[in-house]
C-alpha cells in the first residue's frame, strides 16, 4: 500500500492519544500508522489498545526497549509499504497533512517530500499556543508550483541540512531509503535524528514541500533539544 507513518512511543501516556488522532484526521485509506511501543512502563500501550480496538488504520506493535532510533527502524521492518514517514508520539499534525504528502509524493516521484511546520505548547490556561518558525518567512517569496490542485516549492535538499533535525514532518521513498541503506544508528541514544537527516538530505534530489497542512512540534520541558 501507500504510505506507512512509524510512530515511537515510549512513556507517552500523555501525548499519544491526541497524536493519534490528529493523523486519523482526514486519512485516506491507503494510509496505515504503526505505533511502536519500546517497552513502555505507563500503560501507554494499554491505553493505545484499548482507545482504538481493531482500528483499520492502526497496528500496535510491542518490543523491548531500546531506545527511539531502536523504535524507529523496528517500525520500518514491520511496514511493506511503498514510502515511509516517521512521527514523534508527543506531536501532532493537521487533518490531512500525510494525505497531501503522499499524493505530492506519488506525482513526483521525489525521494523526500515535507510539509513545513509549527511549533506550540499549552499555556497555563490549557490552551494551545501555535507559533509560526523560521521557515515561513524563509520561504515566504519562493515560487510556488502546483500539480494536481496541490501547491509545493521545490528546495534544493542542501537548504534543510541547516537547521534543526526535522525528519517528522518527510514523507520518504521507501525503496530510496533501502537502496542507499539508511536507518537510524541505534548506538546513539539521542540527536539519532541528526544522522539520519544529513544522510537522506546529501543522498537526496530536491526536496518538494507541501504549501498546505502543518506539523505540529509540540515544545516541552522532557524533549532533548530543550535538554541540549
Amino acid at each position: 500500500h501507500g504510505l506507512d507513518i512509524v510512530v515511537s512511543m515510549y512513556n507517552a501516556r500523555t501525548y499519544i492519544i491526541e497524536c493519534l488522532n490528529s493523523l486519523l484526521a482526514k486519512i485516506t485509506a491507503d494510509i496505515h500508522i504503526i505505533v511502536v511501543n519500546d517497552g513502555s512502563t505507563d500503560g501507554c500501550d494499554t491505553l493505545v489498545s484499548n482507545t482504538f480496538n481493531n482500528h483499520p488504520h492502526i497496528n500496535l506493535v510491542s518490543k523491548p526497549n531500546g531506545g527511539c532510533a531502536s523504535a524507529r527502524n523496528y517500525g520500518r521492518r514491520c511496514s511493506n509499504a511503498d514510502h515511509i514517514a516517521f512521527v514523534d508520539a508527543d506531536d501532532m499534525v493537521d487533518p490531512g497533512m500525510f494525505s497531501s504528502l503522499l499524493d505530492l509524493a506519488r506525482l513526483s516521484g521525489a525521494e523526500i517530500v515535507q510539509a513545513s511546520f509549527d511549533t506550540f505548547e499549552h499555556n497555563n490556561q490549557g490552551q494551545y499556543q501555535r507559533q509560526t518558525t523560521y521557515e515561513q518567512l524563509h520561504y515566504d517569496e519562493w515560487e510556488r508550483r502546483t500539480a494536481n490542485g496541490i501547491n509545493y516549492i521545490q528546495v534544493p535538499a542542501a537548504n534543510l541540512l541547516v537547521g534543526q533535525p526535522t525528519i517528522w514532518r518527510r514523507v520518504y521513498r521507501r525503496d530510496f531509503l533501502d537502496n542507499k541503506a539508511i536507518f537510524f544508528p541505534e548506538q546513539i541514544r539521542a540527536f539519532d535524528d541528526q544522522i539520519f537527516q544529513i544522510l537522506s538530505l546529501y543522498l537526496a534530489q530536491d526536496v518538494l514541500m507541501l504549501d498546505g497542512p502543518r506539523y505540529l512540534y509540540r515544545q516541552h520541558p522532557d524533549q532533548d533539544i530543550q535538554q541540549g
